[in-house]
Parts: structure tokens; sequence; C-alpha cells
């Protein structure tokens, strides 16, 4: 009697879990590889629970930071000449494990911090995405519940012991304590001004920075006289970058200056230093012929009584009466000026290193504000207020706020994304990111 065999010819193409076996730990990083064993060319269609994946045509296919969303069935499709050819699917199971290890960072700032300094912690721990809450002497901080903790200008009330507590399914731990101290002190400078020499028509910068708590005011003195420039800091590297920028220089601005750095608790004396101021050469001074009237990128333009005013980098500010014609006024900052705006008589300009301008006419500006490490990309006006959108060290999103443009108040919110751009409109201001929309009716809340 004849025997049926049958033969089951072996599928020329697999999927198989490159990071170990079912079930995987969510939160680790995980990938899918693929096996084909055509003779010929083939192009892969990676597949989840029966669909196609986006873009998805590599060998492997990367999972990532794995989450529970990912957990089904995968498989890859080949496609050559000779056919269309699907895998066995394979399922993907996924599992929590219990966090450990759990310790806070500081990411910004001093655990011995003095008063008004900003201060940022992160959250640390090893295995699978947990809810992390803040805590504060031991009691939870009510909606800390982000990767980070901002406290910007922090005060005594807030000297303590900082910890978290992180959970998901698999179990809970709490970390490690930092304690934070907060203190007054008064003025000392840890970095001091130099002498210079430069050529008139190009900038001299005095440098210089004085630890204290509340953080100081500064002033830089000609001679033993104020000199009313701005402060300005680069937008990077550290709060010893702040100093005092004189823009095309000339032979009346050599002489001997110093800075004052003063606060609440007194005074201090940087040392003092030279300024030479030598006389241009005939390549020394360049004029601007094209294009007219400066060749910097401008990222803004705002509209108020009979002007335009735009912004761009090394802070350019130009102004113009009908848009066709502008005209380019003196620098009061050396930082990209992004945002600009106008409202309740004064036009604002905010930009890199934290900075903002105002002016009532658009062409003779005050400096307002600055702070390192801070970038303000936008500003508005509704409902009687500037608003200014930014970012900050272990801050997502930075908001500040002002009525008259000169005292500004900040608000902290972390995990939102709504700092590149603000706008007001129907009674509501919108803030919006990367990936968030923020609402407010005022500006404060």
């Amino acid at each position: 009697m004849p025997v049926l065999v049958t033969v089951t010819e072996p599928v020329p193409v697999r999927a198989y879990f490159a990071n170990g076996v079912p079930p995987l730990v969510f939160g680790s990083y995980q990938s899918l590889c693929s096996e084909v064993s055509l003779q010929e060319p083939a192009t892969l269609q990676w597949r989840f629970n029966g669909s196609n994946l986006v873009d998805a045509t590599n060998s492997c296919f990367y999972l990532g930071w794995l989450q529970a969303s990912q957990e089904g069935e995968y498989s890859v499709v080949a496609t050559a000449a000779s056919g269309i050819y699907f895998s066995p699917p394979i399922l993907l199971t996924g599992q929590y494990t219990p966090p450990s290890s759990a310790y806070p960072n500081l990411t910004v700032g001093s655990a011995d911090a003095l008063f008004g300094e900003d201060i940022s912690l992160s959250a640390n721990y090893t295995r699978s995405p947990s809810f992390v809450q803040w805590r504060f002497n031991g009691a939870d901080l009510l909606g800390e519940t982000n990767a980070t903790l901002a406290l910007l200008a922090v005060i005594t009330n807030q000297a303590g012991q900082y910890s978290f507590t992180t959970t998901n399914l698999g179990g809970m731990t709490t970390s490690s304590v930092v304690e934070v101290t907060v203190r007054y002190q008064a003025q000392e400078f840890v970095s001091n001004v130099f002498s210079q020499s430069v050529v008139e028509g190009t900038t001299a910068r005095f440098q210089a920075y004085a630890r204290s708590g509340p953080p100081p005011v500064y002033f830089l003195q000609l001679n033993g006289t104020n000199v009313a420039v701005p402060f300005t800091y680069e937008g990077c590297c550290g709060p010893g970058t702040g100093g005092f920028s004189l823009f095309d220089t000339t032979v009346t601005d050599a002489g001997r200056y110093r800075m004052i750095a003063s606060n609440d608790l007194g005074s201090a004396t940087s040392a003092e230093v030279t300024l030479s101021v030598g006389p241009a050469g005939p390549l020394d001074r360049w004029t601007q012929r094209n294009p007219l009237p400066q060749s910097q990128s401008l990222f803004a333009v705002a509209h108020g009584p009979n002007q335009f005013v735009a912004v761009g980098g090394r802070g350019t500010l130009l102004t113009s009466s009908d848009g066709s014609n502008w005209a380019l006024q003196n620098r009061r900052a050396d930082v990209a000026l992004t945002g600009v705006a106008y409202g309740g008589g004064l036009f604002a300009a905010v930009g890199a290193g934290g900075t903002i301008l105002s002016s009532s006419g658009g062409t003779n500006w005050s400096y307002r504000y600055t702070a390192v490490s801070t970038f303000l990309n936008s500003v508005t006006y509704g409902a009687g207020r500037f608003v200014a959108v930014g970012s900050a060290p272990g801050l997502s999103t930075l908001i500040l706020h002002s009525s008259d443009a000169i005292h500004w108040e900040r608000i902290l919110l972390n995990g939102f994304h709504a700092q590149q751009c603000v706008g007001y409109g129907e009674g509501r201001f919108i803030a919006a990111g990367a990936s968030s929309i923020l609402v407010s009716t005022d500006g404060m809340n």
C-alpha cells in the first residue's frame, strides 16, 4: 500500500528576538531581527498585529525603550522576484521589574545653596518605567511628579531633605536623600576683570562673577563713575560668563574700570583694571555695503504706533515706519534676540541668556533682565501683560510675565514642552513647543 509522505519546506524568512526571550523587561532597550535564506534579493516589511509598521524595512526593527503598548505579534514579510514570504509571527510579552538603586542627582546648582540661587534635581533609578513622586522632609510635594525637580531662586524655607518615591506594577522604592542648605552670604568676587587693549570700533568686555546670597546686582565704573552699559550673559557655560560689553569703543572709553557687586548685605569691589583704546588702522574699520542695513539673521517682528521692530542675531534691532525702509539701531546685547512684541505703550524683545530689552519707541532700548543658560524664544502681549516663553537648565518650559516689561516673574513648568512660541487672542494666551500646548486666560495661571 503506498504511503503518502508530506514534505514541508522551511519558510525562508523568520523573525527573532535580538535581546533575549519574552517576557522582556519594560524599560529595557529591545530590537527584533530577521533571517532570510532566499538566494535572491528581497525587500523586507515588519508587521505588528497584522499591520505594516511605518518605515520598518530594515533587517532589524528597533523597539526602543520597551512599553506595554508594544506587546503583541510581530512578523516580517520578504518580497522577492519569486514571491512573497511571510515569517511565522512571534509573540512579544513584557513584565515590570521593581525599581531599585534610586537616588536624586543634582544637575544644576549645589546642595550648599545660597539664597536666590537655582537648583535642579533629577530622579535616577534602574529597572522598569515608574511613577515618580518628589518629597520634601518626608512629605509629598504637590504636583511634583516629573523626572526633574526645579527650585529656582531658592529661599530659606526650602532648605531640607529632598527624596522621591518611584512606583510601578512591580513594586515601589524610596530614594536616598539629598540635604539642601540655603544660606545668606555677602558678595565675594570669585573671578575678576582683567586689563585689555582694543582698537576703536571693536567691543571691550569686562567679565567677572561674585557669588552671594541673595544674588548681587552689578555695576560697571569708569574712573569711579557708573557707566550706563548692559550687563549680559553669553548664554552658556555657567554664572562666570556674565559681564559688561562696550560696543563700538572710542578713545573716550579708555580709563580705569572696576565692577561693583551689591545686595542687601553690602557690596564688594573687583580689582581695578585698565582699558586702552588704540586708533583704528586702515583695515580695522569696515563699512557694510551689502546687504543693507545689516547681515544678521532676523527671527521676529512686531508693530507698534507708526513703527515696525525686527530683532535678530547678535542683538540686532531694526526699525521701519513703512516696512520697506529699515534703520539699524544701536545694539544693547551681543546675543540672539528671538522674539519681540508691542503692548501697553512698550516694545519688549527677548532672546538668549534670558535677555529682555524694552523700549517705548523702538529706538532707545533698556536692559531689563538676564539669566545664565536661559533661552527665551518668544514673547507676546495681551490682557495688559507681556508673556515670554523659553527653557532653562532642568526645566522643560519657563514662562515669564510682566505688566510693565520691567519687572518679570518666573513660572516653572516641568514635564510640559511649550517653550518655543506664544501668542494671544480671543482672551487667551497660547504657548506651544515640542510636544505641548498650554492655555492661560491671564498669563499667570
